[in-house]
């Protein structure tokens, strides 16, 4: 049976242990939710970057008008980009190749380098990956990782893996062998499936993004099973594979 675990935090990834796993990230406020939604508007794909030098550095011999700069650090915008924010970075990214920069998401993202497939997931997308992944399914180990942040436990990262493993499993946990965090995370949701958006916003990450006027981005966030993308991670960016079928 395929062994399925979450990781807490960024910081505890051991990136060999990573080696020959699917990797599920999740950074539900906001990178993997902004990277479902700019994908799903027609973003061509997602450079995800550890920090302001190396999207400097993937920028080099793109022309201008084919890529977007999006980003981040410790939820200040950097000097010279878009915010990454999904709801208003949506509408710049038609037919581009978006660099994204934040201090949780992508880090994670870029940490699990070692997996052997990595997707990301998100309320806005999280059922739409474990139906794909289920599909594809040959047996191997997945590992599900909440970004957290700032090294710090996320409530709504885990709420988010909670959903993503309640679309995989279903009522058929005999088929997978789940550590006690995957089934933690699996019974968090369970028992506030009814009351999750209050969740997210009461989380720390949600009250301080509403202290910045961007309560719209976390209710957007919310928006469970809204968009059909399955972003994948191919050649160091990411893509919709439902798009590339």
């Amino acid at each position: 049976m395929p062994a399925v675990d979450v990781v807490l935090q960024k910081e505890m990834i051991d990136e060999q242990i990573m080696d020959g796993q699917i990797a599920v990230i999740i950074d539900v406020l906001l990178a993997t939710t902004t990277i479902a939604a700019t994908l799903e508007h027609g973003a061509a794909s997602v450079i995800p970057v550890r920090d302001s030098s190396h999207a400097a550095e993937r920028k080099i011999g793109l022309p201008a008008e084919t890529f977007v700069l999006a980003g981040e650090l410790e939820g200040k915008i950097i000097e010279g980009f878009l915010a990454p924010w999904p709801v208003s970075l949506k509408q710049h990214v038609s037919g581009k190749t978006l660099i994204l920069s934040t201090s949780n998401g992508t880090v994670a993202i870029n940490k699990c380098h070692k997996a052997k497939k990595i997707y990301t997931s998100s309320f806005l997308n999280g059922e739409h990956v474990a139906s794909y992944i289920k599909k594809i399914d040959k047996g191997e180990n997945l590992v599900v990782v909440c970004s957290g942040s700032d090294g710090s436990f996320s409530l709504e990262d885990f709420l988010g893996a909670g959903y993503f493993l309640n679309s995989l499993v279903g009522n058929s946990e005999e088929k997978y062998t789940m550590t006690d965090a995957a089934r933690t995370a699996l019974y968090f949701y369970k028992k506030h499936e009814d009351s999750y958006q209050d969740l997210l916003e009461q989380s720390i990450v949600g009250r301080e993004l509403a202290v910045f006027g961007l309560i719209d981005e976390v209710r957007y966030a919310a928006e469970r099973g809204s968009i059909r993308v399955v972003p994948e991670v191919t050649d160091d960016r990411i893509v919709d594979a439902l798009r590339n079928k």
